[in-house]
């Protein structure tokens, strides 16, 4: 049974051009026979030359005409007729008009090596347009080569029989189609088998990491020994399902950074330098850098202390006892240098670490930990340890180098300012006969160690210790956090007390009776002070209703509290909490609004709280109208020149001072007492609370 392969090649010698027949060759001997003179001899020797020569001339003629009508129509002038039509456009391509109609100014239609060259090349675009569609049609991985390539056999013999009846020369178009059949199976061949291996390795990199994953998350109810274990067996398997070794290492990498963003110890982390990631010869440790994951250790040790003493020394309503916080912070050590150096692995760019004396190359670990303490884990590696001879010249080291005696290692430092470079030398000055500094062209500052004097076996054992010991400033970085408890719990209070005031306020002003509005006020829980602000506009306000001496302006503001007050107390409270915002932009309009609000509110809070009691007719001499009370106050002339003050001069001079917004209202709370002022009025004063909320510049 024949394959398209042996159909190809078929089709091949069909359409290969046979020799054609030569005139002379099919001419038999002349007979000659008895009777026949030599004249007549002569004459048949001539003839038949004659005829020999006609049939060379013939034949010759022959092989120029058949020459002629295949350069007449090449494939190159083929390919310019049906560029830019589709297949479907060639299944119903008339070649006779377009042979009729060529450029070439002669018609071609009876020309059979046109007709014939029109249809190979046809039949190649035709193959094309089948493999660039099943290509399209099939991006997936296919289950086996066999699956893809019985597939582009089916498009193949598909787009074939789209063509069937409207080809002219069907040995021609074989040709064309089938031309590169074997090339093409090669690389349908060739692209599945790469689909089904690149899938195999994305399933087993993701089973992997998924592997990685859930032993990492299940780190600390597992010890050291059967973890490192376990994190070998997957990282050897990870290494069949990898191109190269950038792959397996991205992977790793992933599965450190969780493990040291949920840890609060380094002992699982130092454990897994020495795994084999890819072959035997290549551990983790040596080609990762494990600073970062012990700084984040570190700081999650710091937030975990900090979370321990805050509970320990936490008010009731959430502030911190400063006095019982600093009393804890005295027992912890800044660093973890005072209970032993932690143990830190720098990476090694260049140099013979293993030619170092045994004593020099025990303490490794210790300078990488002192190094990391002082902030430099992230950037130091080794450049240089023992040196021969020859190597030692090449460096331009001292003939008496310690590097000769194994005795000094050089280490990349990045960037130190001079102040930096003396506390490194001061620290390291105790256990070092030389800790010098030199400048490598194009490779930054290099700290030199040499002639190890001992001292550096103090190392830290202690979990804690050494997973702390990768914060330099431990202490300020947890009294920061215990800061930040403290501020929030402040805020949440703040928030909390001035919820109980407003809704305070809004139930004593809708209260009917006098006494209704009391008791609501004694049961509040607000701050003294401000009961007792609001108990005076209550007894104002209802012995002016009682005795029915409510002026227009009273009528004016009694109707307000009922209704528009909440709504612009409202939008203040929007208002400050976009101020409060940094990514909203108040808008002219919104702004327009909560001034006016503020303004309302301030003429309502200096009519009601000074003085219900007061007459229509001293009312009047302060103001008109309610509309024009606005730059009028009933308060004192005194009172009201020191809330100016306070306004224009205290409230900015104190923001420029640096003061935050809650020590600025402690600070008035403070001194309003002095001056006469109610500390809650103060407070509450609508355009005191805008400049706080503004950083003390006046609202537009």
């Amino acid at each position: 049974m024949s394959n398209p392969v042996s159909a190809a090649i078929g089709t091949q010698r069909q359409f290969a051009i046979q020799p054609k027949s030569v005139y002379q060759q099919n001419l038999k001997a002349l007979s000659v026979g008895n009777g026949i003179s030599q004249r007549t001899d002569l004459d048949a020797a001539l003839l038949s030359k004659s005829l020999g020569i006609l049939g060379g001339a013939v034949y010759d003629e022959s092989i120029a005409a058949d020459k002629r009508e295949r350069e007449q129509f090449t494939a190159l002038e083929a390919e310019k007729l049906i560029a830019g039509k589709t297949p479907e456009d060639l299944a119903k391509f008339d070649r006779i008009q377009a042979l009729q109609h060529s450029d070439k100014g002669y018609d071609l239609t009876d020309n059979p090596y046109a007709m014939a060259t029109l249809d190979q090349s046809i039949g190649q675009v035709a193959a094309a347009s089948a493999k660039e569609r099943w290509a399209s049609e099939n991006p997936g991985t296919p289950k086996s080569i066999n699956e893809a390539i019985q597939s582009y056999d089916g498009m193949l013999q598909e787009t074939y029989g789209s063509f069937k009846e409207s080809v002219r020369n069907g040995v021609a178009f074989d040709k064309g189609f089938y031309d590169g059949y074997q090339r093409d199976v090669l690389q349908v061949a060739h692209e599945a088998h790469q689909r089904i291996n690149n899938e195999a390795r994305a399933k087993g990199q993701r089973t992997c990491n998924v592997k990685l994953q859930g032993l990492v998350a299940g780190a600390d109810t597992m010890d050291t020994e059967a973890f490192v274990q376990s994190f070998g067996e997957i990282t050897r398997e990870l290494q069949g399902y990898v191109k190269n070794s950038d792959e397996a290492l991205k992977i790793i990498q992933g599965n450190l950074e969780v493990l040291a963003e949920n840890g609060t110890s380094t002992e699982k982390l130092n454990a897994i330098k020495n795994t084999p990631y890819y072959g035997s010869d290549r551990k983790i440790g040596d080609e990762l850098s494990f600073f970062k994951y012990y700084k984040k250790v570190s700081e999650n040790v710091n937030y975990k202390v900090a979370d321990d003493v805050y509970e320990a020394c936490r008010n009731a309503d959430g502030t911190v006892n400063w006095e019982k916080v600093e009393e804890r912070l005295k027992a912890l050590p800044a660093t973890a240098l005072s209970r032993g150096i932690p143990q830190v692995y720098l990476p090694q760019y260049s140099g013979d670490l293993d030619g170092l004396k045994p004593a020099f190359k025990a303490i490794l670990p210790s300078v990488g930990g002192i190094l990391s303490q002082l902030g430099y884990g992230d950037v130091a590696e080794y450049t240089s340890g023992y040196r021969d001879p020859e190597r030692n010249a090449a460096a331009d080291g001292s003939p008496t180098s310690y590097h000769l005696a194994g005795d000094a290692v050089d280490i990349h430092i990045g960037s130190l300012s001079k102040e930096e470079q003396a506390e490194v030398e001061a620290t390291f000055d105790p256990y070092f006969s030389e800790v010098l500094y030199h400048q490598v062209n194009n490779g930054g500052l290099h700290l030199h160690l040499g002639g190890y004097r001992g001292g550096l076996d103090d190392r830290a054992d202690d979990m804690e210790a050494t997973a702390s010991a990768y914060s330099p400033d431990r202490l300020k970085k947890i009294r920061q956090q215990l800061q930040a408890k403290d501020r929030d719990a402040k805020r949440v209070a703040k928030e909390r007390q001035e919820e109980d005031y407003n809704n305070t306020v809004q139930a004593v002003t809708q209260a009917e009776t006098q006494e209704e509005a009391l008791r609501l006020l004694d049961n509040s829980g607000i701050p003294l002070a401000k009961q007792n602000a609001l108990r005076r506009s209550i007894n104002a306000k209802f012995k002016a209703i009682n005795q029915g001496n409510l002026s227009v302006e009273d009528q004016f503001y009694l109707k307000y509290e009922k209704g528009k007050l909440w709504t612009d107390m409202a939008t203040l409270k929007e208002y400050e909490r976009q101020m409060e915002n940094e990514g909203t932009a108040i808008d002219d309009k919104f702004q327009d609004k909560a001034n006016a609000a503020a303004r309302r509110m301030n003429d309502y809070w200096k009519h009601c709280i000074p003085g219900y009691g007061k007459s229509e007719s001293k009312k009047s001499e302060a103001t008109e109208s309610p509309v024009d009370n606005s730059t009028e106050s009933p308060v004192d002339n005194s009172a009201d020149a020191l809330m100016d003050e306070i306004k224009t001069k205290a409230l900015p001079q104190l923001f420029e001072a640096g003061l935050s917004k809650s020590e600025i209202e402690e600070r008035l709370m403070l001194i309003a007492p002095q001056y006469g002022l109610d500390a809650a009025t103060l407070l509450d004063d609508p355009e005191i609370l805008l400049l706080l909320n503004m950083g003390g510049k006046n609202a537009k």
